[in-house]
């Protein structure tokens, strides 16, 4: 999950009015700016299908709980979401840890930075995942392929056979059941999908053309993307008006740092009695956070080098 911001990139000189046009674009898209109206309440619509601000809320409770868990093995305190322009709960929990006379020391600009691009970057991973869900939704539609509920159940019941365990599951992630069903379903989605476009790209010799399925992908979901409207101060790397988009590329989500670098360090500012990852190897220096997925959970370590 390493951070990258593509740089814009123009092959030839431009005259001096377009160049003036093609900045004003640019700045239009690269500052959140829309270039159709969305309804009171939306933030984005994909096809004209809306996603809207409450439910983006939502979610992104949701994703800063199961990230929060993943990374300290802990419940998300709920004040640890809050918005700008003062992130004024967020600041007054971390300032509550650092006061404890263990606790590694930052100021307070370092705790308002930490709360500022932990909401940018949960609003961000939240609005990605609602977008990508619908886009897959309706690429399968597109396609032909039909999902039912009875598939769906049957493949959370594989994940979830214990309802003890999905309980507590739910619970430490401040995840609700629809919230899991929704997830479940866009990856049955995805397997339909593919099986379906395998099928049809089998050649006469009864191979898959691979790159057939790949530029159908690239084409449908290249499409989707200049479909899917953002409004300003929401726009992400599937949003039409995302200046970083390159067809058949996969996208970085994240402009700064992911939410769970993010969380890594606002985990070291407990007291190292509180949690593991808080100590070094002696005589080594700690020069990066290393996160890769572990099936369905996202494993981080920090990454030591010994000194020289």
């Amino acid at each position: 999950m390493d951070t990258l911001l593509r740089s814009l990139r123009v092959s030839k000189p431009l005259v001096a009015v377009a160049c003036i046009l093609s900045l004003a674009a640019i700045c239009l898209t690269a500052c959140g700016g829309t270039t159709t109206d969305l309804p009171s309440g939306v933030v984005a619509e994909v096809g004209g299908t809306p996603i809207t601000k409450a439910t983006l809320d939502h979610w992104m409770v949701a994703t800063l709980g199961s990230d929060y868990y993943t990374v300290t093995s802990h419940e998300a305190p709920a004040t640890l979401l809050a918005a700008p322009p003062d992130h004024a709960s967020c600041v007054a929990e971390l300032e509550r840890i650092d006061a404890d006379a263990n606790a590694r020391k930052v100021t307070g600009a370092q705790i308002k930075s930490l709360c500022g691009e932990l909401y940018e970057a949960i609003k961000e991973q939240a609005l990605t995942f609602l977008i990508s869900a619908q886009s897959e939704i309706a690429s399968a539609k597109e396609d032909g392929v039909k999902v039912t509920g009875k598939q769906v159940q049957q493949a959370f019941a594989g994940l979830f056979p214990d309802q003890a365990e999905l309980k507590t599951y739910l619970a430490r992630r401040h995840r609700t059941l629809a919230d899991e069903l929704l997830v479940v379903k866009v990856g049955v989605v995805n397997e339909a999908l593919l099986r379906a476009l395998a099928a049809a790209a089998k050649s006469g010799n009864g191979r898959v053309d691979t790159k057939a399925i790949e530029e159908r992908g690239v084409a449908q979901d290249t499409r989707l993307v200049r479909e899917t409207n953002c409004r300003q101060g929401y726009v992400v790397a599937r949003c039409r008006q995302y200046p970083y988009y390159v067809p058949g590329k996969i996208d970085q989500n994240y402009r700064g740092n992911p939410p769970a670098k993010i969380l890594f360090e606002i985990g070291r500012l407990q007291p190292a009695t509180s949690h593991g990852f808080t100590g070094r190897p002696q005589g080594h220096r700690r020069v990066d956070t290393e996160c890769h997925d572990a099936g369905k959970r996202l494993h981080c370590v920090p990454v030591f080098r010994k000194k020289r």
